[in-house]
């Protein structure tokens, strides 16, 4: 058992299965000053007593994809130790957290976009932050305390920027024991929301992130660089296929959005629809739903095959020759990890910006520019592809496991070998989804 999703009630199992079930009776007695009786609270884990809640905001579906690597990781590694991923955000007091997606979707894909990026960057510096994680503290606190009373964790992991800070301050004024880390999930525009005085561990993907983290004033000794949480399932196939140094004959193309279906899909594909090429392109809508039905009704040009959310993003992923998609750093960091050439939308939303650069210079991503120029930009790719492949830089693909050793040790558990993948793919291709 190495997940299970609040709403759903699964256990995930890896990227794209599960299997519905209870929790075995406790066998371990509460620590009453440590966690108050409550109706409705769990038993702590039956194997090993302990229990990581990996607590997420479903803001796109990224953030859901970098936990599911990260309890895959942990259940690897130590089977006894339960998981739990839980929307942290679901049935707060804030409507905006009501439907992430679909605010998601709002914020970055329609006319409200410039308000967001002015609160993003108000609220990005130390003193702002700060003063934003007051004013939202006692709206939350209530359904903070409740998942505490509920879960019982003995380490809570905070993957969305601000999480870390509630949970820090309920720990402080309710004085629970639990452990408390956050997973950064940016790779290069880190806000200042990500930072926590009150973490007991900061894991970090980049150098970039490891560098924003120590200029916001976060403790040194307790940051480490971890590498991005990639499924293992990606890491397995990342080190067993190498890309072609011929160009595909017909090309198969990966076009996406993130888990919230944003970034102008539609748009993208009516503009690689006039690729001069023989294309088969797989569109991945994510939960737009919407989106999915509008372009399931068309005809087109090219083989075009329209997904909603998909779970098995490793096997699609890895049958493709490039990936199109926004500037996410999810999806590119799984593309990266499989080798696969990035064509890179304008970043949607001020966190996705350097994230193209940084692929950039590592030979991994190219501008896909816009829906009138996208065909182009994939097609001068194909044109010098021998070039372009062999200038693809390994990236690290064992964060995840990573990420999980140090978990793990934050709460004295022990880890056993897990067969993690080489620390970087070989120059090699091949990836999952949210």
């Amino acid at each position: 058992m190495n997940g299970l999703d609040r709403g759903r009630r699964i256990r995930d199992q890896g990227p794209g299965t599960g299997d519905q079930g209870r929790r075995p009776a406790d066998r371990r007695p509460p620590t009453a000053d440590r966690w108050p009786s409550s109706p409705g609270s769990r038993p702590p884990s039956p194997t090993t007593g302990l229990r990581i809640l990996l607590a997420i905001l479903e803001s796109g579906g990224g953030h859901r994809s970098a936990a599911r690597a990260v309890a895959a990781a942990l259940h690897e590694a130590a089977p006894g130790v339960e998981v739990v991923i839980e929307d942290v955000g679901a049935g707060m007091p804030v409507p905006v957290l009501n439907d992430p997606p679909a605010a998601y979707r709002l914020f970055l894909d329609s006319p409200v976009r410039p308000a967001f990026e002015v609160a993003w960057r108000l609220f990005d510096r130390r003193a702002t932050a700060r003063t934003c994680v007051q004013i939202v503290y006692p709206i939350v606190r209530r359904h903070a305390a409740e998942i505490v009373e509920r879960l019982r964790p003995d380490l809570i992991v905070a993957m969305h920027a601000g999480v870390a800070q509630v949970f820090g301050r309920l720990r402080r004024e309710a004085r629970y024991a639990y452990r408390l880390a956050t997973v950064v999930t940016d790779i290069v525009s880190v806000h200042a929301l990500w930072s926590s005085p009150a973490d007991d561990l900061t894991l970090v993907p980049t150098e970039e992130a490891h560098c924003r983290l120590l200029r916001l004033g976060v403790d040194p000794g307790r940051t480490l660089l971890a590498g991005f949480p990639i499924h293992p399932e990606f890491g397995r196939l990342a080190n067993g296929a190498r890309p072609s140094a011929t160009p595909p004959e017909r090309p198969r193309v990966l076009l996406m959005g993130g888990g919230a279906g944003a970034g102008g899909i539609a748009a993208m594909l009516a503009g690689l629809e006039r690729s001069r090429r023989s294309l088969a392109v797989d569109v991945v809508t994510g939960r737009n739903p919407a989106l999915y039905e509008r372009l399931r009704g068309r005809c087109y040009r090219h083989e075009v095959h329209v997904h909603g959310f998909v779970e098995g993003m490793p096997r699609l992923m890895s049958g493709c020759d490039v990936v199109v998609t926004k500037a996410g750093p999810g999806s590119l960091m799984e593309a990266w990890a499989l080798r696969k050439p990035a064509l890179v939308g304008a970043a949607v939303g001020p966190q996705e910006v350097g994230n193209l650069e940084w692929g950039a210079r590592r030979g991994l991503a190219w501008p896909a520019g816009g829906p009138d120029t996208v065909h182009e930009r994939l097609e001068a790719l194909l044109d010098r592809w021998p070039e372009a492949v062999a200038g693809m830089q390994p990236i690290p693909v064992d964060g995840a496991h990573r990420i999980a050793e140090h978990l793990l040790g934050l709460v004295g558990a022990p880890a056993r070998p897990c067969g993690r993948p080489s620390a970087t793919a070989p120059a090699a291709a091949a990836t999952r989804s949210r």
